[in-house]
């Protein structure tokens, strides 16, 4: 565990002695107590890496020292999956990480809003940080792997994307499906995708009342009193910039889910209603 915690590689190579087997395939005799502990069944027939074996007894007849050159190669591996132990000190570390610094930031955005619009400088360096935040949040989601403690280095950035709750409360029935393997290691399933393209569009109706609802104050106020200047400077926002920033903000992700969406149809998982 503390190899896969320290390390990317995922892979248990064992090699196998040479000299532990004859020519035949089968342990040789001073190294049967080894196979008696090794071998499940009838071990008088079974036979380890015969055709290798085999080779070399071509080569053993021509060779007057003996030829151990196919078997000197023999190797297995086994793939072992990432392995997320949060009893580790060091995993238990970084996941009061992500939960500490996932509220630092709900925090750190919303108030440097507030402060960027009573300052009335322009909301440009806000946009910019959440674009990068955004750009960083998919890190994992690209085709290597992470030390394990390492994806919650970067799961407060989901923020950035409207993923709010470990549990989803749209499509629950697709919590357990994942578009691949990076998306399971990173607790980034279908349902909570859903769940923020819904905040998303959500978020966009709301706009579209706040919009509304300026327009109809600005249009029964006196537009040259002091609100009602201050009213057309907000409205000419909507109509030159919000809408757009708001887009550029939820590209990411229609892009990211689309793509996906795609690839999954095309690999035969539309297979139930709610995939579909």
């Amino acid at each position: 565990m503390l190899g896969l915690l320290v390390k990317r590689s995922d892979r248990l190579y064992v090699g196998l002695k040479w000299y532990l087997l004859d020519t035949y395939g089968f342990f040789k005799e001073d190294y049967h107590w080894l196979r008696d502990g090794i071998v499940l069944g009838n071990v008088s027939e079974t036979r380890f890496y015969p055709e290798a074996c085999e080779s070399d007894r071509e080569e053993d007849a021509k060779n007057p020292l003996g030829s151990y050159t196919n078997r000197e190669k023999i190797y297995s591996y086994a793939t072992i999956p990432l392995l997320f132990d949060f009893t580790n000190p060091m995993m238990s570390y970084w996941r009061s990480y992500a939960i500490n610094v996932y509220w630092y930031l709900c925090g750190f955005v919303i108030i440097q809003f507030f402060l960027l619009a009573w300052r009335n400088v322009g909301f440009l360096p806000i946009w910019t940080m959440v674009e990068y935040m955004q750009l960083g949040a998919f890190i994992p989601l690209y085709n290597f792997r992470l030390i394990p403690y390492l994806y919650d280095v970067f799961k407060p950035l989901l923020v950035t994307h409207l993923v709010l709750t470990n549990r989803a409360y749209v499509m629950t029935d697709m919590e357990q499906d994942y578009f691949d393997i990076n998306y399971e290691y990173y607790w980034l399933n279908i349902a909570k995708l859903a769940q923020s393209l819904a905040l998303m569009t959500l978020g966009a109706v709301l706009l579209l009342i706040i919009n509304l609802v300026l327009l109809m104050v600005y249009c029964a106020i006196d537009k040259e009193s002091r609100m009602g200047i201050w009213l057309g400077d907000i409205l000419s926002q909507f109509k030159y910039n919000v809408y757009i920033r708001y887009y550029m903000l939820c590209y990411f992700d229609l892009t990211f889910f689309s793509v996906m969406k795609l690839v999954d149809a095309r690999q035969g998982n539309d297979t139930t209603p709610g995939r579909r």
